[in-house]
Formats: C-alpha cells, structure tokens, sequence
C-alpha cells in the first residue's frame, strides 16, 4: 500500500531586498554595538585575571602583593559602580515618572492615597477586633492562674500560722 497522501513543500520564502538590507544592518548594529563590547571586555576582564595569577605567581615578593592588591582593588570599584547605578535606577525612575505624571496633570497620588485609606481602614478593623478578643482570650488563662495563685499563697500562709505556734 502506497501513500496516496502526498504533501507538496511550500515554497522557501525569499525575503525582499529591503529585507535583507534590515537583516544586514541589524547584523552589523549586533555586532558593533552588543558583541564587540562583551569581547572587550572579556578580553580586558581575561587580561587582568592574566596579570594577577602572573603577578602572584611568577614573581612574589612584597612589591607584588601591593599590586595584587591594586589590581584586586581596582577590579572591585570596576564591578561596583555599574552595580550602583542599575541599583539607583528603580528610584531615579520611579521618582522621574511622579514628576512627569504631576506635571501632564496626572495625580497619582491620589491613587496612592486611596491604597492608603484602605490599608488604614483594614489596620482599624484589625486593631478593634483585636482589643476585643484579647481580654476574653487573657481572662481564660488568667483566671486559672490567679486562683492557683490564691491557692498556693492561701496554703503558704496556712503553713507558716502553723510553724510559728
């Protein structure tokens, strides 16, 4: 039995000349602007790991721990300040944007005001509600306790009466 079903490939798709012409310039942004800066600085990034071991290794002495020492520093502010600055940015963006909102008339304060209220309202009925069942929930343990308490002074006072006589 032969399979009757045959399915015709499609044709292969060719892209138009203007196309092409996005593909080659988006290929040539890539590599400009997104791969030749990681290999730089993989390249200085392996140069340096290079010039520790080298400075740690093949020559040892008291001069090469000063400049181990200023390499390793050196490589620490390297690394920290792009860390700051993508920690800062949440907060210089979040600060940009109220100031823009405010001044195209948006308020979005009053937005955050309301969450407020309503967390405030929550607070409220949490805090009544517990000032209510407190006291029943403390009066049961207390209660015990305050008569073990009666007893135990009660049987104290009981005991000292009969070795004074």
């Amino acid at each position: 039995m032969e399979n009757t079903n045959t399915v015709e490939p499609k044709p292969e798709y060719t892209p138009t000349p203007v196309q092409l012409a996005r593909g080659a310039a988006l290929r040539r942004f890539n590599l400009l602007y997104v791969y030749l800066p990681i290999i730089f600085a993989a390249v200085i990034a392996f140069f340096i790991i290079g010039l520790l071991f080298w400075v740690t290794l093949i020559q040892p002495g008291e001069t090469s721990r000063v400049t181990v020492s200023g390499i390793a520093s050196s490589v620490i502010v390297l690394v920290s300040l792009p860390m700051t600055i993508l920690c800062a940015l949440p907060s210089v963006l979040f600060i940009v944007l109220f100031v823009q909102g405010r001044n195209k008339g948006l308020a979005p304060i009053k937005q955050i005001r309301t969450i407020f209220w309503r967390i405030d309202s929550l607070i409220l009925k949490v805090q009544s509600a517990v000032n209510e069942y407190t006291p029943k929930i403390a009066n049961i343990v207390i209660k015990p306790h305050a008569i073990v308490a009666y007893g135990r002074n009660l049987l104290n006072q009981f005991i000292n009466l009969l070795k004074r006589s």
